[in-house]
């Protein structure tokens, strides 16, 4: 079911998006209410007002920041909400971008990720995959997930059947020149405002991360361990933790060593974790 505020031409190719997704990746269709929102916090106030003012306590500024949100059923057999921002979404479609595109398969992403993981475990709420920190190696990983799949998307449409050219020097130029060096900056940013904050930090990282790897994917004459290692030098966490992330890029597989991604972070992030999981 989707809210689409009158406008049944971008339903319908969100449709076909959803259904070209789910025929790529090869996953099981799961039926999800979409809308979009002025403002996200509008959706969750609606949906789960838990959100808001119960034991997670989400601050709506917090939650208005995002281009696109889930949120989850109160109950397992209950549906999944995926909420984007109205005003972002008008301003891809007018830039012809597709970024709208990488954030509604972003967020598809964690849907089929937090069913998946909730099945595995036989967990009756989705809720304690976001509130017990046990679980958070799960919450980091599919983030790089939903990065990857997402920004994948993306590129898929913003460059048609010119995205899989590895000769493609329109696109790889751009990526070296343009869209690398700005990623890195803004990476370094957001990892400076958190100002200490392990888990925004890592949330930044896993951004980062998930995007590097498509191009790793797409461009491998470029992007090679070479550049891998350039791009990443002198940060050794960074690199040990990119190295799990594309060696488990299964849920099931990644969910059996959820050590080796936690020893990768190091530091006293890791140990408290430890700490939780011990217990």
């Amino acid at each position: 079911m989707m809210d689409m505020n009158g406008q049944p031409e971008q339903g319908s190719f969100i449709e076909k998006v959803l259904e070209e997704y789910y025929k790529y990746f090869s996953l099981n269709v799961i039926d999800v209410d979409i809308m979009f929102s002025s403002r996200i916090s509008d959706a969750v106030m609606k949906i789960r007002p838990d959100y808001l003012d119960g034991e997670i306590r989400t601050r709506p500024e917090e939650i208005d920041k995002y281009r696109g949100m889930i949120i989850p059923p109160r109950e397992r057999e209950g549906k999944f909400t995926i909420v984007i921002s109205y005003y972002y979404l008008l301003d891809s479609c007018q830039r012809d971008d597709f970024q709208w595109v990488g954030t509604l398969v972003h967020e598809m992403t964690h849907v089929q990720d937090y069913v998946e993981y909730a099945d595995m475990h036989d967990m009756k709420s989705y809720d304690k995959i976001q509130r017990r920190i046990e679980h958070r190696p799960f919450a980091l990983w599919t983030e790089f997930n939903a990065k990857a799949k997402g920004y994948f998307f993306m590129s898929k449409y913003q460059y048609s059947e010119s995205y899989t050219d590895i000769y493609d020097k329109t696109h790889t130029d751009f990526i070296l020149q343009k869209e690398l060096p700005f990623q890195i900056k803004a990476f370094n940013k957001s990892c400076s405002a958190a100002e200490g904050n392990m888990d925004e930090q890592l949330y930044s990282t896993m951004q980062f991360l998930g995007r590097y790897s498509v191009w790793e994917n797409l461009f491998p004459n470029i992007f090679d361990k070479n550049m891998r290692e350039k791009v990443m030098e002198g940060n050794k966490q960074m690199y040990n933790l990119y190295l799990f992330l594309i060696e488990h890029q299964k849920l099931e597989d990644a969910d059996k060593e959820w050590d080796k991604m936690m020893e990768a972070i190091g530091g006293n992030y890791y140990k408290h974790w430890a700490r939780f999981k011990a217990e």
